[in-house]
């Protein structure tokens, strides 16, 4: 029965049960009921083999799975090695004021950090009110209630997070030189560049 369509499937057993109802003697309702089987056995064979291909599939698909975290734990382990040896190096060369070491093969460097210098915010209840956010969830329609209306009359539901210091408004006002109290621009560091 291979090549049929689940129309043709149908089709057939339908006329095995016809054969099956129109048979009159006791030989063609056996002969009937032999096809009928046969037929039927086909079909739980043909899911059973499915069923089989089927668990197949998770089965590799999780042993697939198991097999790349064993490969994401083994990458972790190596880059953790790497980056332990990399700081053990870091620690040696500025222990000695060294800013470079020459192999045969290529060299370390000890390297400023590129990029803006990191924001510190040591005391975020001193940061100033204007340099500070606050993050609000509502649902459009309470926003379009609150558009129009005031506040009280929509604020339930309403989630509201912060203050939050305003790290881009901090960064521009330290940046132009005026003092943020609670907040400083930190140093770049440097890092251990491999050549």
């Amino acid at each position: 029965m291979t090549g049929l369509t689940l129309f043709d499937i149908e089709d057939s057993l339908h006329e095995l049960m016809t054969v099956w109802q129109d048979a009159q003697t006791p030989e063609q309702i056996e002969a009937a009921e032999t096809a009928i089987r046969e037929y039927a056995e086909s079909e739980i064979r043909k899911v059973d083999n499915i069923r089989r291909y089927l668990n197949v599939c998770a089965t590799m698909a999780e042993a697939a799975k198991h097999e790349a975290q064993v490969q994401v734990n083994r990458q972790k382990a190596w880059e953790s090695r790497r980056d332990q040896l990399k700081a053990f190096v870091f620690d040696v060369m500025q222990r000695f004021g060294l800013k470079k070491l020459e192999g045969q093969t290529g060299s370390f460097r000890v390297q400023a950090n590129g990029g803006k210098l990191p924001l510190v915010i040591s005391d975020e209840s001193m940061i100033p009110d204007h340099l500070m956010e606050m993050y609000v969830t509502m649902t459009f329609e309470q926003y379009l209630g609150l558009r129009n209306t005031v506040w009280e009359k929509y604020e339930d539901g309403i989630e509201v997070d912060g203050p939050h210091p305003s790290n881009e408004r901090i960064r521009k006002t330290l940046e132009a030189g005026e003092p943020v109290p609670g907040a400083r621009l930190g140093d770049k560091g440097e890092h251990l560049r491999i050549v």
